[in-house]
Order: structure tokens, then sequence, then C-alpha cells
């Protein structure tokens, strides 16, 4: 087996360990850097001559692709539990509010309670992903 030796290489950067590859391949097809056959090279890692450049491996833009789809669906996630959460606290207030108002037994101040737990639970979380 050949290892990729590059400190920057986009598949060490995700996983933490060198990319391996086969014997009759002599560069790496992320970063482009020659192949080692040590191991032990490859895992301590060789720094790139001039370290101001990125690599792009022909991987690269379709995981910068999902990763910034996966972010966004992160924030469209966060928005929705804030909106969700902000309204049922709203319709919780709104509920105690009616239900003071009857004087009614306790009972019902259980479920006017239920939207505002249920409220400050989305809310939290919603604020929590951001």
């Amino acid at each position: 087996m050949k290892y990729c030796p590059s400190t920057v290489c986009p598949y060490r950067r995700r996983t933490r360990r060198p990319v391996e590859y086969e014997h009759h391949v002599v560069t790496c097809a992320d970063c482009g850097t020659a192949l080692v056959d040590d191991r032990s090279v490859a895992r301590a890692g060789i720094a790139p001559v001039d370290p101001t450049t990125e690599p792009r491996g022909y991987r690269e833009p379709a995981i910068l692709a999902s990763a910034a789809a996966a972010a966004e669906s992160r924030a469209r996630a966060a928005r929705v539990d804030v909106v969700t959460g902000v309204c049922f606290l709203v319709l919780g207030v709104l509920l105690m509010f009616a239900a003071g108002q009857r004087a009614s037994t306790g009972i019902s101040f259980v479920f006017c309670a239920l939207p505002l737990g249920y409220g400050l639970v989305r809310l939290l979380r919603g604020v929590a992903i951001k």
C-alpha cells in the first residue's frame, strides 16, 4: 500500500488519517502529492512546500457543497424551531389568560401549560442549534 503524506490533504482533514492507495498509484487524487510507501511517514505527515495554497482534489467540491447544504439545513431547522417555539409560547400565555378569566379548575391550567412547555423546548432547541 501507498499513503498520502500531505498534512493539508482534504481526505486527511476529514478523516484525520492518511488516505491509502494501491501500489500502482503514484500521486494522491485529492491533493496531487507524491505518495510514500512508509505508513509511519504518512501518519507523521509532511507539510506542503507552499502552505498558503489550498489543495483542491476531485472530491473536494462535492464535499464542500454537501457541507454547505448541511449547514443551511441546520440553520433552516433552527429558524423553524425558534418560530414554532415562540408561537406555542404565545398560545400558552393566551390560554392561561383565558383560563384565568373563566376562573376554571386547576386541570385547565395543566392543559394551558402544555403549549408553554412545548414552546419552551422548541425555542431552546432552536437557539442551541444556531
